[in-house]
């Protein structure tokens, strides 16, 4: 009952809080006009809450990864997606008034708050990330240790040096911070990649706006149509505030590189081993650039977006109908032909299973293969085995599941 009154009084208050500010400015359709933004942010806050305590048997897998790569991996991706939020977010509070026909008064960082949080706000928006790298931390405890082996032997020059004790001391701790160096492995990447954008955007800020001038003199004939307010809103000369070119080249970039994941990690690629959660928080980053600037242009128009993905998706269904490529759980039945069916099959005996199996997992890599065999057929006989999967493979590491 306790519990009950005091979120009762707090959101009381909150709405209290909202009203006050409403008066002053224009805070409810700022908050709206950043909506996606902030979903995606809220999205990398509560993904591991939710997947860890509301869906325990499933959720736990994505944060369980048996590499320092696989860590860094999720890591950079993770920083990324937050700093889309960030970049999206500003670009959109900058946009909205010329958008709205400049209806609503732009919005100014507070006097209050220091100019150093402002010049690290990147950082700040990192802060996002914590639920997600804390959750990959605790469940990764069985992370690969081979690349111990390869450093344990003291270099010489360590060892002219004097330091060869102290290196053996680092490497016989070493799986004890072997998580910690896959968040660093990262980070820093993360770090360089926001550096070195943002030092090709001062260097070749000349080169950039001969080509913006280009692209203008070839897209003014196509936004002829649109309102003045809005070809002003993205035509903005001022080169030091985020632009929407950029944000534009930041997602075809993203593009570009889910695209070649696409081709490189097939199924019937060279295996390359992941993690789930980098998937996810790749389609993630391409969602936070592609709503956010959907929705500045269609809310000028007060069109969801929502209805407009979902035209797009029927449009993209009835196209790849028509074109005869098949979708859903649609497939063409093939006659086989009939010199095939008189040959023989080879009958599928455990020993082929083996040799098939043992193709791609070397003897000398994979001692030992491991067959499970799971009754029933439904969701609860999926999720008790995966269940006991995931322990097995926290107890085992990685060769475990890889045995499989």
């Amino acid at each position: 009952m306790n519990s009950v009154l005091i979120t009762v009084v707090a959101l009381f208050v909150l709405i209290i809080l909202l009203l006050r500010i409403q008066r002053s400015r224009p805070l409810l359709q700022y908050l709206f006009f950043i909506r996606h933004s902030l979903l995606v942010g809220l999205i990398l806050v509560g993904l591991a809450p939710v997947a860890l305590y509301l869906l325990p048997n499933m959720g736990q897998n994505l944060f369980v990864i048996d590499t320092i790569w696989g860590i860094g991996l999720v890591t950079a991706l993770a920083v990324i997606a937050s700093w889309v939020v960030m970049f999206t977010m500003l670009l959109t509070i900058r946009s909205a008034p010329r958008v709205m026909l400049d209806i609503y008064r732009p919005v100014h960082a507070p006097r209050w708050l220091p100019k150093w949080v402002i010049r690290q706000r990147a950082w700040f928006f990192a802060l996002l990330t914590l639920p997600i790298l804390i959750a990959v931390y605790v469940h990764s405890d069985h992370v690969d240790q081979s690349w111990v082996t390869r450093i344990a032997t003291v270099p010489p020059w360590v060892q002219n040096a004097g330091y060869g004790a102290q290196w053996m001391q680092a490497v016989q701790a070493a799986p004890a911070w072997s998580r910690a160096v896959g968040l660093a492995v990262g980070i820093a990447p993360a770090w360089l990649l926001l550096r070195v954008a943002i030092l090709l955007r001062s260097w070749l800020s000349p080169s950039l706006d001969r080509i913006r001038a280009a692209l203008a003199s070839w897209l003014r004939p196509l936004l002829g149509p649109l309102p003045v307010s809005i070809q002003n809103a993205y035509s903005d000369q001022n080169v030091r505030a985020f632009r929407h070119d950029e944000a534009a080249g930041f997602f075809i970039l993203t593009l570009v590189i889910y695209f070649l994941g696409f081709i490189f990690l097939r199924p019937d690629a060279p295996r390359v081993s992941v993690p789930a959660l980098s998937y996810f928080l790749l389609m993630l980053i391409l969602l936070g650039w592609l709503l956010p600037g959907l929705s500045l242009i269609l809310d000028r128009w007060r069109v969801p977006t929502l209805f407009v993905l979902l035209a797009l998706s029927y449009v993209f269904w009835g196209v790849a109908n028509l074109s005869g490529y098949p979708t859903g759980h649609v497939y063409n039945v093939v006659d086989p032909p009939t010199d095939a069916l008189r040959r023989p099959s080879q009958p599928l005996t455990p020993e082929r299973v083996y040799q098939l199996w043992s193709q791609r997992h070397p003897v000398a890599q994979y001692p030992v293969m491991t067959v499970v065999t799971v009754s029933g057929g439904g969701i609860s006989s999926a999720t008790w085995s995966s269940q006991v999967l995931t322990g097995l493979q926290k107890q085992l590491g990685a060769s475990f599941s890889d045995s499989i």
